[in-house]
């Protein structure tokens, strides 16, 4: 009697499983989930199966499929979905839109963009927000610390001062080491407008280099090739390397389906202090000490005007070899000048004291301010961009100061599919005062 039942339910629940696995028909509509459009072409298969269709031009589907089963939707460039049936005879779905991770592309030689990962040599790129975050008035100074490889030497403190750039060290004893410069296809090299004192050390003024006039606010992205082989096709100029600057122009805010103009602001505001100055010793004042025996008294010269006898320090060297400083009266080189008649012979006195903060009182706090203000506009066809940069900066040394400005034009026109042609016109001009000297 046992066995006869057990089998009366086993079959009881065999017919129960059937009728819930019975097929029944669904349609529905599949959409973006951004904008509510129709998706035609998504793939609808019951899992585990082959069964399964797509959606038409409208986005909707029809499907005859097991009551218990689920279904998923997949497409290209959206997150997939799987939905139960349960019985439904209506499944409407909204996808997602996935984000695809696109191949990282740069410029290489000859304007040509190339997928990274396809290249045979090494190349980095750098993009126009990571030069302008924080940023620097040179562009070469920009790339130190963000592409490995390279050094980056500045010259004149950063005041209008030129800077040079070696890719993977230095290949030549006597030559030029630096890399070439590409701007929108245009070479130039890193060269410097100052003599061949300054460079050696011997004294001067460093006017700055050619790339420092590359203004960071119009540019689009920078490609660093390294080695020989990166820059074959510019020849022997370019056996140092190769730094490809690409400007921003107005063919991608066409491109965009924007109409009218469009304008950006970029505003920036930076501070700087010496922060370390040298350790100063503040015992002994300047010069030599005078012997006794050559005529001096305390280590001081002495000189008799007026029947007065006066301390005078000796500066015939800028050495701090001279008496200990303790408050005795001298008649430094400050007591003998007035500032309207020069050099006098009244002489006053003054104590021969330390002063410890005249090197840290003398600097100031340096303040530079950026403001950069572009139009783009265009159609399918043709575009444009203006730009124009104005740079204000203050030494952190009284009375010095420079004014940079950077105008830039650039169009763009689409002659066929397979023909662009563009044109760059920049004018930059420099104005300095107090520049620092070197050598």
């Amino acid at each position: 009697m046992k066995k006869i039942v057990t089998f009366i339910v086993c079959l009881a629940f065999i017919g129960f499983s059937a009728i819930l696995a019975q097929d029944i028909q669904i349609s529905g509509k599949v959409t973006n989930a951004d904008d509510g459009n129709s998706l035609p072409g998504v793939s609808v298969v019951v899992t585990g199966t082959t069964i399964g269709t797509a959606t038409n031009i409208d986005g909707d589907y029809s499907l005859s499929v097991p009551s218990d089963a689920t279904l998923l939707f997949t497409s290209i460039g959206m997150k997939s979905k799987a939905v139960e049936v349960a019985g439904q005879s209506v499944i409407n779905v909204a996808l997602e839109t996935e984000a695809v991770e696109v191949a990282e592309v740069v410029v290489t030689a000859l304007g040509l963009s190339r997928e990274k990962k396809s290249l045979g040599y090494s190349v980095q790129d750098i993009q126009s927000e990571e030069l302008t975050e924080a940023r620097e008035s040179n562009v070469i100074n920009a790339l130190s610390g963000r592409v490995s490889g390279i050094q980056v030497t500045g010259h004149g403190g950063g005041y209008g001062g030129s800077s040079r750039i070696l890719i993977r060290g230095a290949n030549s004893v006597t030559g030029e080491n630096q890399p070439l410069f590409i701007v929108d296809g245009v070479p130039f090299d890193n060269s410097n407008y100052t003599d061949e004192d300054q460079r050696r050390g011997s004294g001067g003024f460093d006017y700055g280099s050619m790339a420092q006039d590359i203004n960071p606010d119009d540019v689009e992205s920078i490609s660093v090739l390294k080695g020989a082989t990166a820059a074959a096709l510019y020849g022997t100029r370019a056996s140092n390397g190769v730094i490809v600057v690409t400007t921003k122009k107005g063919d991608r805010y066409a491109a965009s389906g924007k109409k009218g103009l469009g304008i950006s602001i970029n505003s920036g505001v930076t501070f700087e202090n010496v922060s370390i100055l040298p350790k100063f010793q503040n015992e002994y004042g300047g010069g030599y000490i005078v012997e006794d025996a050559d005529g001096g008294r305390d280590g001081f010269e002495v000189a008799t005007v007026d029947g007065v006898e006066y301390l005078i320090p000796d500066y015939a060297v800028d050495e701090c070899w001279g008496p200990k400083m303790e408050g005795q009266q001298v008649a430094a080189w400050h007591n003998v000048y007035d500032y309207e008649q020069g050099i006098t012979s009244t002489l006053q006195t003054s104590p021969w004291s330390p002063q410890p903060d005249n090197i840290k009182d003398f600097f100031e706090t340096g303040v530079t301010f950026r403001n950069n203000v572009a139009l783009v506009g265009g159609t399918e066809n043709t575009s444009f961009r203006l730009s124009y940069t104005n740079t204000n900066q203050a030494l952190i040394w009284p009375n010095g100061e420079i004014i940079k400005n950077n105008l830039s034009v650039s169009g763009t026109t689409k002659l066929s599919e397979k023909l662009k042609a563009f044109s760059t016109l920049n004018f930059i001009n420099t104005a300095a005062k107090g520049r620092p000297g070197t050598g």
